[in-house]
Protein backbone atom coordinates (compact mmCIF):
# COMPACT_ATOMS: atom_id res chain seq x y z
CA UNK A 1 0.00 0.00 0.00
CA UNK A 2 2.90 2.36 0.47
CA UNK A 3 4.32 4.31 -2.60
CA UNK A 4 7.31 6.95 -2.28
CA UNK A 5 7.07 7.83 -5.64
CA UNK A 6 9.25 10.85 -7.70
CA UNK A 7 7.53 13.89 -9.79
CA UNK A 8 6.71 13.48 -13.13
CA UNK A 9 5.90 15.32 -16.45
CA UNK A 10 2.49 15.45 -15.55
CA UNK A 11 2.80 16.77 -11.57
CA UNK A 12 2.39 20.93 -11.80
CA UNK A 13 4.38 21.94 -9.08
CA UNK A 14 8.05 20.09 -9.09
CA UNK A 15 9.77 22.40 -6.31
CA UNK A 16 9.00 21.93 -2.19
CA UNK A 17 6.04 24.30 -0.84
CA UNK A 18 6.20 25.91 2.48
CA UNK A 19 4.32 24.41 5.33
CA UNK A 20 1.27 26.20 5.62
CA UNK A 21 -2.30 26.02 4.47
CA UNK A 22 -2.15 25.42 0.81
CA UNK A 23 -4.72 24.25 -1.31
CA UNK A 24 -3.29 21.63 -4.05
CA UNK A 25 -6.21 21.30 -6.50
CA UNK A 26 -4.57 20.53 -10.06
CA UNK A 27 -1.85 18.85 -8.45
CA UNK A 28 -0.87 15.57 -9.45
CA UNK A 29 -0.07 12.65 -6.57
CA UNK A 30 1.47 10.15 -8.51
CA UNK A 31 -2.10 8.34 -10.25
CA UNK A 32 -4.00 10.68 -7.95
CA UNK A 33 -4.72 14.05 -10.11
CA UNK A 34 -6.28 16.11 -7.24
CA UNK A 35 -9.46 17.81 -8.69
CA UNK A 36 -11.23 19.37 -5.92
CA UNK A 37 -10.95 20.01 -2.11
CA UNK A 38 -13.68 18.24 0.26
CA UNK A 39 -12.33 19.11 3.41
CA UNK A 40 -10.32 20.89 5.44
CA UNK A 41 -8.32 20.56 9.16
CA UNK A 42 -5.52 21.96 10.77
CA UNK A 43 -2.60 19.81 9.20
CA UNK A 44 -3.70 19.01 5.92
CA UNK A 45 -6.68 18.67 3.72
CA UNK A 46 -9.25 15.80 2.35
CA UNK A 47 -9.23 16.00 -2.03
CA UNK A 48 -11.50 14.67 -4.54
CA UNK A 49 -9.06 12.80 -6.67
CA UNK A 50 -9.36 11.15 -10.21
CA UNK A 51 -6.93 8.14 -10.62
CA UNK A 52 -4.90 9.39 -14.18
CA UNK A 53 -5.48 5.88 -15.51
CA UNK A 54 -9.10 4.83 -14.24
CA UNK A 55 -10.79 8.05 -14.20
CA UNK A 56 -12.31 6.25 -11.05
CA UNK A 57 -12.59 9.24 -8.62
CA UNK A 58 -10.99 8.75 -4.66
CA UNK A 59 -10.91 10.77 -1.33
CA UNK A 60 -7.34 11.52 -0.64
CA UNK A 61 -6.08 12.82 2.61
CA UNK A 62 -2.71 15.20 2.43
CA UNK A 63 -1.17 17.01 4.78
CA UNK A 64 0.13 20.42 4.23
CA UNK A 65 4.00 19.94 2.37
CA UNK A 66 7.12 20.85 4.38
CA UNK A 67 9.21 23.57 3.91
CA UNK A 68 12.40 22.18 3.31
CA UNK A 69 12.94 19.05 0.90
CA UNK A 70 15.35 17.99 3.42
CA UNK A 71 12.94 16.94 5.65
CA UNK A 72 14.27 18.68 8.79
CA UNK A 73 10.75 20.28 9.55
CA UNK A 74 10.33 18.61 13.11
CA UNK A 75 6.82 19.69 13.38
CA UNK A 76 5.75 18.12 10.31
CA UNK A 77 7.86 14.93 10.34
CA UNK A 78 5.97 14.19 12.97
CA UNK A 79 2.53 14.52 11.39
CA UNK A 80 4.08 12.14 8.40
CA UNK A 81 5.04 9.82 11.15
CA UNK A 82 1.53 10.23 12.60
CA UNK A 83 -0.07 9.78 9.20
CA UNK A 84 1.64 6.93 8.20
CA UNK A 85 0.61 4.78 11.57
CA UNK A 86 -2.88 5.73 10.75
CA UNK A 87 -2.14 4.34 7.70
CA UNK A 88 -0.62 0.99 9.20
CA UNK A 89 -3.18 0.69 11.30
CA UNK A 90 -6.14 1.46 8.88
CA UNK A 91 -4.32 -1.42 6.47
CA UNK A 92 -5.38 -4.39 9.07
CA UNK A 93 -8.59 -3.76 9.67
CA UNK A 94 -9.84 -2.27 5.72
CA UNK A 95 -11.01 -5.64 4.58
CA UNK A 96 -14.23 -5.48 6.38
CA UNK A 97 -17.59 -4.33 4.05
CA UNK A 98 -18.23 -1.54 6.61
CA UNK A 99 -14.44 -0.13 7.18
CA UNK A 100 -13.82 2.59 4.91
CA UNK A 101 -11.32 0.98 2.19
CA UNK A 102 -7.58 2.50 1.64
CA UNK A 103 -5.99 1.94 -1.43
CA UNK A 104 -2.48 3.65 -1.01
CA UNK A 105 -0.16 5.86 1.51
CA UNK A 106 2.70 7.26 0.17
CA UNK A 107 4.66 10.63 -0.24
CA UNK A 108 5.05 12.48 -3.32
CA UNK A 109 7.30 15.56 -3.69
CA UNK A 110 7.36 16.20 -0.07
CA UNK A 111 3.83 15.82 0.27
CA UNK A 112 2.56 12.55 2.56
CA UNK A 113 -1.09 11.63 1.85
CA UNK A 114 -3.59 8.60 2.07
CA UNK A 115 -6.07 7.35 -0.78
CA UNK A 116 -9.31 6.16 0.05
CA UNK A 117 -12.26 4.92 -1.19
CA UNK A 118 -14.37 8.13 -2.06
CA UNK A 119 -18.47 8.30 -0.04
CA UNK A 120 -20.76 10.49 -1.65
CA UNK A 121 -23.05 10.32 0.84
CA UNK A 122 -21.08 12.96 3.42
CA UNK A 123 -20.53 11.32 7.11
CA UNK A 124 -23.51 10.02 9.21
CA UNK A 125 -23.53 13.72 10.80
CA UNK A 126 -25.15 14.75 7.67
CA UNK A 127 -27.79 12.07 7.68
CA UNK A 128 -28.48 12.57 11.68
CA UNK A 129 -29.08 16.52 10.78
CA UNK A 130 -31.23 15.35 7.94
CA UNK A 131 -35.27 13.62 8.15
CA UNK A 132 -33.45 10.36 6.74
CA UNK A 133 -34.18 8.89 10.64
CA UNK A 134 -37.32 10.74 11.30
CA UNK A 135 -39.52 7.74 12.64
CA UNK A 136 -37.81 5.04 10.63
CA UNK A 137 -36.21 2.47 13.31
CA UNK A 138 -35.30 -0.13 11.15
CA UNK A 139 -33.14 2.88 9.27
CA UNK A 140 -31.31 3.72 12.34
CA UNK A 141 -31.36 0.05 13.34
CA UNK A 142 -28.75 -0.81 10.47
CA UNK A 143 -26.73 2.02 10.51
CA UNK A 144 -25.94 0.89 14.37
CA UNK A 145 -25.49 -2.95 13.40
CA UNK A 146 -23.44 -1.88 10.59
CA UNK A 147 -20.90 0.85 12.65
CA UNK A 148 -21.19 -2.10 15.63
CA UNK A 149 -20.08 -4.85 13.11
CA UNK A 150 -16.95 -2.54 11.97
CA UNK A 151 -15.66 -1.61 15.59
CA UNK A 152 -16.33 -5.30 16.07
CA UNK A 153 -14.26 -6.36 13.29
CA UNK A 154 -11.46 -3.88 14.51
CA UNK A 155 -11.53 -4.99 17.96
CA UNK A 156 -10.61 -8.67 16.75
CA UNK A 157 -8.10 -7.14 14.97
CA UNK A 158 -6.52 -5.57 18.34
CA UNK A 159 -7.66 -2.17 17.30
CA UNK A 160 -9.63 0.35 19.17
CA UNK A 161 -10.30 3.52 17.18
CA UNK A 162 -10.71 5.88 20.21
CA UNK A 163 -12.42 8.45 18.22
CA UNK A 164 -16.16 7.54 17.03
CA UNK A 165 -18.33 9.99 16.46
CA UNK A 166 -20.43 10.60 13.43
CA UNK A 167 -18.24 12.52 11.50
CA UNK A 168 -16.35 9.67 11.30
CA UNK A 169 -18.27 6.99 9.79
CA UNK A 170 -18.83 7.89 6.19
CA UNK A 171 -21.96 7.25 4.14
CA UNK A 172 -22.66 5.93 0.50
CA UNK A 173 -24.67 7.73 -2.09
CA UNK A 174 -27.92 6.37 -0.99
CA UNK A 175 -27.02 6.84 2.65
CA UNK A 176 -28.04 3.08 3.36
CA UNK A 177 -24.11 1.71 4.06
CA UNK A 178 -22.06 3.41 6.39
CA UNK A 179 -17.88 3.39 7.17
CA UNK A 180 -15.95 3.70 9.92
CA UNK A 181 -12.97 6.10 8.44
CA UNK A 182 -10.30 8.26 10.06
CA UNK A 183 -7.85 6.14 12.32
CA UNK A 184 -5.68 8.99 12.85
CA UNK A 185 -6.32 8.17 17.31
CA UNK A 186 -6.12 4.50 17.01
CA UNK A 187 -4.21 2.37 19.07
CA UNK A 188 -2.92 -1.25 19.08
CA UNK A 189 -2.21 -0.74 22.96
CA UNK A 190 -4.60 -2.98 25.07
CA UNK A 191 -4.27 -0.48 27.93
CA UNK A 192 -3.53 3.18 27.65
CA UNK A 193 -3.04 6.05 30.12
CA UNK A 194 -3.70 8.64 27.29
CA UNK A 195 -5.37 11.56 28.57
CA UNK A 196 -7.73 13.56 26.08
CA UNK A 197 -7.60 11.71 23.23
CA UNK A 198 -10.87 12.09 20.86
CA UNK A 199 -13.27 14.49 20.19
CA UNK A 200 -14.09 16.13 23.34
CA UNK A 201 -17.81 15.43 23.12
CA UNK A 202 -17.90 11.42 21.90
CA UNK A 203 -14.82 10.88 24.66
CA UNK A 204 -15.78 8.66 27.51
CA UNK A 205 -16.00 10.23 31.32
CA UNK A 206 -12.47 8.37 31.97
CA UNK A 207 -10.92 9.95 29.20
CA UNK A 208 -12.16 13.20 29.63
CA UNK A 209 -10.54 13.36 33.87
CA UNK A 210 -7.23 13.72 35.11
CA UNK A 211 -8.51 11.46 37.58
CA UNK A 212 -8.11 8.45 34.82
CA UNK A 213 -4.68 8.35 35.71
CA UNK A 214 -4.73 8.37 39.16
CA UNK A 215 -7.26 5.48 39.04
CA UNK A 216 -5.45 3.44 36.84
CA UNK A 217 -2.66 3.99 39.61
CA UNK A 218 -4.48 2.85 42.54
CA UNK A 219 -5.56 -0.75 40.24
CA UNK A 220 -2.47 -1.69 39.46
CA UNK A 221 -1.44 -1.44 43.32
Amino acid sequence: LYMQEQPTAHSEHNSPMSSCKVNLVGQCLGRFDLVEQIGEGVSGSVYRALDISSRKSFAVKCLYPSKSSSGDNKPVRKLAERLAHEAYLHSLVHDHPHVLTLHQYGAFNGIHYIAFDLCAGGTLFDVIMSPWFWKREDRVREAILQVLDAVKHCHSRGIAHRDIKPQNILVSSDWKHYYLADFGHASQHLQSESIGVGSHHFKSPGALSPLFRIALRYLRA
